[in-house]
């Protein structure tokens, strides 16, 4: 697991806690919460990022050595990837079962997660490993992988999180702020892509 935990980053996942602020004034529950919140948006994403360079036969993830691929490790690293979602659900129950958002909360991460999941399917099936067709990748499909594969779960997910958290449960305020969350992501995807 220590080989993996590296995935994660050094701070809780910053959109969460910067939207709440946004939203509602803290208080001494509040902030904990929020901060949580963070940490399992980091953990859902590193477990994407684990099972990811699995699936892709990766050999480094963010300049360092793939968990999987050091010595000694191997596929248990699919284990490894399991526990990080289920320590998220447990965080959550943990910090907000009390919160009148916490079944808002668990369907946002498990929408996000099976969102995430289609869009790595899309990827799997587009590319399958040592038989690339180019022409099973258009336009139609790369905006597909990149809306499903990480818009949702690095976008729209942090910030609709910490609308819950902060009160804004309504679907017209989610709808309008998925709309824009995710051509935001549009936006950034492809100028990760062809820029860098």
């Amino acid at each position: 697991m220590l080989c993996n935990l590296g995935q994660l980053s050094q701070f809780p996942q910053p959109s969460v806690l910067v939207a709440f602020q946004e939203l509602r004034k803290q208080d001494a529950d509040s902030l904990p919460r929020a901060l949580t919140v963070g940490w399992c948006v980091e953990l859902l994403q590193a477990f994407f990022l684990v099972a990811d360079d699995i699936m892709d036969s990766s050999l480094t993830c963010q300049g360092q050595i793939c968990g999987y691929q050091k010595l000694g490790m191997g596929l248990d690293a699919i284990n490894d990837a399991i526990l990080l979602e289920s320590y998220l659900y447990y965080l959550l129950k943990l910090y907000c079962l009390e919160q009148s958002n916490y079944l808002n909360l668990i369907e946002l991460f498990l929408q996000s997660s099976c969102q995430t999941e289609i869009g790595q399917t899309l990827d799997l099936i587009t590319a399958p490993q040592g038989n690339v067709d180019l022409g099973r990748f258009t336009e139609k499909r790369y905006k597909s992988i990149v809306k499903y594969k990480t818009a949702f779960y690095s976008f729209y997910l942090p910030v609709a999180a910490a609308m819950y958290m902060a009160g804004v449960d309504g679907k017209k305020e989610h709808a309008n702020a998925k709309k824009i969350l995710l051509k935001m992501r549009d936006f950034f995807q492809i100028q990760d892509d062809y820029l860098t």
